[in-house]
């Protein structure tokens, strides 16, 4: 179908050819449309005019050629520079049809015999004043390394053992009986045999901890610093012109 831009509206859906949405047109261009995209991190793309396929006005969306996770590799950062522009444009203007807001204030206020224009009627246009914002991205790198092993380390043990041991035990004990004249006297000995425990040192091994060995991650916080950009708006005037800051309804009038 014929693309007019005329026909395209600030605040329209632009839809990818994925049928998923892109963002919103915030302005019309000569050959160009603006969209914001994105919702937390909001970036403005200048889609020129040869990408949009069709438009749907009771559903307010404008289809592109593209899809949406396509675009940002178009390189749409900016107008583009072609001469292209909307299909009929160019007869619209030759037949006399209204020109863009921008357009109109651009030249009523580059002709030298310009007159009053109706307080009735509203003349506004909208600049976009953008800045930036700091994005942080994580990757994961080896920082370090921990090494676990063992050593034998010798240490002296003392430990007590109970051990038994005989001991011969002699006990006199007074008598009075006559005695065998044949063994009196004689040579005579008792030997009695006596035990003991020894102790013999035997070692063995055997398992008295573990250490488990894991990783676990820990989360901490570590501030990020760069330098970004932002737009403000720089109004000068001249002769008897009076800015007004409707924002904060303070005025400022320069007399050269």
């Amino acid at each position: 179908m014929q693309t007019h831009a005329t026909d395209i509206q600030p605040g329209w859906d632009a839809i990818g050819a994925d049928d998923q949405k892109i963002g919103t047109i915030q302005d019309v261009g000569t050959n160009y449309l603006l969209i914001e995209k994105g919702l937390i991190f909001v970036n403005d793309i200048y889609v020129p005019s040869r990408a949009v396929t069709s438009i749907d006005a009771n559903k307010g969306c404008v289809y592109l050629n593209v899809g949406k996770d396509d675009v940002d590799a178009q390189g749409w950062t900016s107008p583009p520079e072609d001469t292209d522009v909307w299909e009929g444009w160019s007869a619209r203007q030759s037949t006399g049809q209204s020109q863009t807001t921008a357009e109109s204030v651009r030249s009523g206020l580059a002709s030298s015999d310009r007159t009053m224009s109706d307080p009735t009627t509203s003349d506004r246009t909208t600049m976009p004043l953008r800045e930036e914002e700091l994005n942080a991205r994580k990757s994961v790198e080896d920082v370090g390394n921990v090494s676990v092993g063992k050593r034998v380390v010798e240490e002296e043990q003392t430990i007590s053992v109970p051990v038994m041991r005989e001991e011969v035990e002699v006990r006199r004990t007074p008598v009075d009986r006559p005695a065998d004249s044949d063994a009196a006297f004689g040579e005579d000995r008792v030997d009695v045999p006596v035990q003991a425990e020894r102790v013999e040192v035997t070692k063995t091994p055997r398992v008295v901890e573990e250490v488990e060995i894991s990783k676990v991650p820990r989360e901490e916080q570590q501030n990020v610093t760069g330098t970004v950009r932002r737009e403000e708006a720089d109004i000068e005037g001249s002769g008897d012109s009076v800015v007004r800051d409707a924002s904060s309804e303070r005025s400022s009038s320069t007399d050269l």
